[in-house]
């Protein structure tokens, strides 16, 4: 069996005297991220892999088969293609990435790698569907808080605190696995599916809203409407049927 090849990661990020916040989001919760109204782009991670393919087929001492090799290039590219996303400044010093669904789980683990090497931030932020238990909306996992000297958001201390038997996967997972000194805390919102391809309710991503604005604006009430009045506006004419699934 042929192995996986790993994938390189690349980071860049434009000059920035400090980064106080890191804020990462899987896909299936981009919306939190989208409503913020004066983001914008400040970096870039290139996700690429190597063409094993061409290196392999330069090494086949027969005949050179044009079609095949045309078809085995296109194939390995779909299988293995080149991924771009950008690095986001909500507010000064706050930084948010919004990490797609990769089918290589791998993946998660090497852009976690290249991302806790290559940033230095003050406290790692990220949200994770996971199925919770008990009618609960949302659960926190959080590391080395006491000494993050930024001040914790009120709405952090009414969360309670994620436990066994629950867990979550994904670029959430992976970055909690590598953190091991700076604070961290990995708010988990209750949902349903298939990893990757969870369903969150509309009221569940207002509330993840509410904890991201208040890591954002610093408690500050006015602005932290304003986002959640532009994210629910965003919900209800993309997702008005998002509190209704069903799944085979």
């Amino acid at each position: 069996m042929v192995p996986e090849p790993l994938p390189l990661v690349d980071v860049k990020v434009s000059d920035i005297q400090s980064i106080a916040k890191i804020i990462v989001v899987p896909e299936v919760l981009a919306a939190v991220i989208q409503q913020f109204p004066f983001k914008k782009t400040v970096g870039t991670i290139l996700i690429s892999y190597p063409d094993q393919h061409k290196e392999s087929s330069s090494q086949q001492n027969q005949e050179f088969d044009e079609d095949e090799q045309l078809y085995g290039a296109m194939n390995y590219k779909q299988k293995y293609p080149t991924t771009e996303i950008p690095i986001q400044e909500l507010v000064p010093g706050t930084l948010a990435i919004v990490v797609p669904h990769f089918s290589h789980i791998i993946v998660n683990n090497v852009l976690a790698q290249q991302l806790t090497n290559t940033l230095s931030t003050s406290i790692w932020i990220t949200l994770a569907p996971c199925a919770l238990e008990n009618l609960i909306s949302c659960s926190k996992l959080s590391l080395n808080l006491a000494s993050y000297d930024g001040g914790l958001p009120k709405t952090v201390a009414l969360i309670p605190n994620l436990g066994p038997p629950h867990c979550f996967t994904g670029i959430s997972a992976a970055i909690n696995s590598l953190v091991t000194e700076c604070p961290l805390i990995s708010i988990a919102l209750n949902a349903e599916g298939q990893p990757g391809f969870e369903k969150v309710t509309n009221s569940i991503q207002l509330e993840a809203a509410k904890i991201i604005g208040s890591f954002a604006y610093d408690d500050n009430e006015n602005l932290q409407a304003h986002y959640a009045k532009n994210l629910s506006t965003r919900l209800r004419k993309l997702m008005a049927n998002d509190d209704y699934g069903m799944y085979l």
